[in-house]
């Protein structure tokens, strides 16, 4: 199974939201409508990158900028 990195940014805060989905359009469509807690109160996010990664990229936000992969 493959999962995609996406990358966001929003012209009027002038900032980049990461993410990663099985589905990035699906994934962007869901930003767009507010479905997403942390860019809900955004309403201009461009999608700016979205490559395929043969694993799944989990971020560790508690202990700062590392990254788990795994095969799930």
């Amino acid at each position: 199974m493959a999962f995609y990195v996406y990358i966001l940014y929003s012209k009027s805060k002038d900032i980049y939201y990461k993410g990663f989905s099985e589905n990035p359009q699906k994934r962007f469509t869901e930003h767009l409508e507010g479905k997403s807690q942390y860019t809900s109160q955004i309403n201009d996010w461009e999608l700016v990158l979205s490559e395929v990664e043969s694993k799944k990229c989990v971020e560790n936000t508690k202990n700062g900028a590392r990254a788990q992969y795994s095969d799930e």
